[in-house]
């Protein structure tokens, strides 16, 4: 549990313990295991709660190189790739961050509605705070999430939550940025292709993106008794 809630936070970098429990173990009665864990965590000098939702609930994260660290192993990502600890998102409730893990939970866990859709993947399937380079290498677009599901044809989707808090302008913007990115053409690095011509090894950006290993491929982490 304590490996699950590590990477967890590794990809959301905020989160409640009710969020974690929803994410990670859903048929469980109650969060206290997770609770435990991030305390457990906090003890190691690994997590740290430093706020609380509006609806009161306490918000938890990486605590700095350590934790950030830590939670790259479970997760296979190296530190470049696990941005940053969110040090102080609590204390003004983190709303936008509670949102983004809300979006993600459904794609998750999928409806709730009599009939509603199912879930995908897990949470491990996700990246958030990952910025990637337009073409000329000086402008990059940054998404609130990014999520792949290639057995379901989906090589990479990016999701923006938006809360009212952004102007039009600036909504439209980031579109037109994401339509130059997913048009942007790249050489692949697919063995299958090895044999092909140069311009049949030329794929779009989105199918040669390779998110890192997910917790189902964990490696382990050693902890100290308490």
């Amino acid at each position: 549990m304590r490996s699950d809630v590590l990477g967890a936070l590794g990809v959301l970098k905020v989160a409640t313990a009710d969020q974690l429990q929803r994410l990670l173990r859903p048929g469980a009665a109650s969060n206290k295991a997770v609770r435990q864990a991030l305390g457990d965590l906090a003890l190691h000098g690994l997590g740290a709660s430093d706020g609380n939702t509006r609806d009161r609930h306490k918000t938890w994260r990486l605590e700095g190189t350590a934790g950030l660290d830590a939670a790259g192993q479970v997760l296979g990502r190296v530190r470049s790739e696990m941005g940053s600890s969110a040090r102080g998102a609590g204390r003004s409730g983190a709303r936008h961050a509670m949102a983004v893990n809300e979006t993600i939970a459904a794609f998750v866990l999928g409806g709730s509605a009599p009939g509603a859709a199912g879930g995908v993947g897990t949470v491990a399937d996700w990246a958030t705070e990952v910025e990637f380079l337009l073409p000329g290498g000086r402008r990059k677009v940054r998404p609130d999430a990014v999520w792949q599901a290639p057995q379901i044809g989906v090589p990479v989707l990016m999701v923006e939550v938006d809360r009212s808090t952004m102007s039009p302008e600036r909504v439209a913007a980031k579109f037109t940025a994401y339509r130059e990115l997913f048009r942007t053409k790249v050489k692949s690095t697919d063995p299958a292709l090895s044999d092909e011509e140069p311009a049949d090894r030329t794929v779009h950006w989105c199918r040669a993106l390779r998110l890192r290993p997910s917790m189902r491929r964990r490696r382990p982490l050693r902890w100290a008794k308490s």
